[in-house]
């Protein structure tokens, strides 16, 4: 009936969220309508549609799927409508609710078989990317090394000396992690933002699983921690002791976890891998060559700070 009506443009638009999301109503009763942007297949789509009925059926709360419409190269979906409090996002009980997202992704038996990346132009923070990465390897390590080398001579000027000594740090970090820790756990989230979690009736709600793909269990953590790239200076600029800081909330995790024990070591190792990755495939993504120049040395020291915290940890 709903499919009908959206094909029979029997609804109305109650505001749009995004450019591709809206709240939307029919028969008096409100939806969200999204058009699927990212490049996935009719069957990629479908297999994201049963990983979410199995979160559900598991009690892991998160937006059902009422109706997915296919039409020519286009795919929409008819979401159940999640009404959202104004309450602010505690860090302690969303690791909570994450660690218990992790147990039951990591007894999914079906495929979501995703690309490590798709070749697909967007926007992320108001630079524009071409190319959309999903896989571990990829978003962490292997495209933003490729546009720092791209740059390397015509954005670094004399301050060469830094980025030599933040790509010695970045190579080290990722052999660090890959050696140690593994890069496919379970099906994670992938993009943990205040976008796609959603508080409603003192409950946590996850939405938006485009992103979705089996990797590391500490990329979903660190999205936790580190809510927005932004307040990453922020929150490592103050002066509070950064190994409690992160611990307190690798305790959480751990004690709701029932498969995975995180550590502080790998933690630190994919903060340094998540700061690099951002600054190097965004920030040179668009020829921001001012802009990563005028940060280089704040970013050097803040990444040295880190790594030597992950050489005394792991010691």
């Amino acid at each position: 009936m709903l499919k009908k009506k959206f094909l029979e443009n029997n609804y109305s638009i109650i505001k749009r969220i995004s450019e591709n999301v809206s709240l939307i109503e029919i028969d008096k009763k409100k939806y969200i309508l999204k058009e699927i942007s990212v490049p996935l297949s009719r069957k990629r789509i479908l297999e994201q549609h049963d990983f979410i009925k199995y979160l559900i059926s598991n009690r892991i709360n998160t937006a059902k799927i009422i109706s997915s419409i296919f039409i020519k190269n286009k795919i929409y979906e008819i979401q159940e409508y999640i009404e959202p409090d104004n309450s602010d996002m505690n860090i302690e009980r969303l690791i909570k609710f994450i660690s218990k997202f992790h147990n039951v992704s990591s007894s999914y038996k079906k495929e979501l078989s995703k690309k490590q990346y798709y070749k697909y132009k967007f926007i992320c923070r108001n630079y524009y990317l071409d190319n959309l990465l999903l896989g571990f390897k990829q978003k962490y390590y292997i495209f933003p090394r490729k546009k720092i080398f791209e740059k390397y001579n015509l954005v670094f000027y004399n301050n060469r000396k830094y980025i030599n000594e933040i790509i010695k740090i970045y190579d080290n970090c990722y052999k660090y992690f890959i050696t140690h820790y593994s890069i496919s756990d379970c099906i994670i989230h992938n993009d943990i933002t205040s976008n796609n979690i959603i508080i409603s009736k003192n409950d946590f709600y996850i939405i938006d699983f485009d992103l979705a793909i089996k990797s590391s269990i500490y990329v979903d953590f660190v999205d936790c921690i580190l809510k927005r790239y932004d307040n990453i200076y922020d929150i490592f600029n103050k002066k509070i002791n950064i190994l409690n800081y992160i611990n307190t909330y690798v305790d959480i995790y751990n004690k709701y976890s029932q498969r995975y024990n995180l550590t502080i070591d790998g933690v630190l190792a994919v903060i340094i891998l998540k700061i690099i990755s951002f600054n190097g495939y965004v920030l040179l993504n668009e020829d921001n060559y001012k802009e990563f120049n005028n940060c280089l040395k704040e970013l050097y020291l803040l990444i040295n700070k880190m790594y030597n915290l992950l050489k005394e940890v792991k010691i």
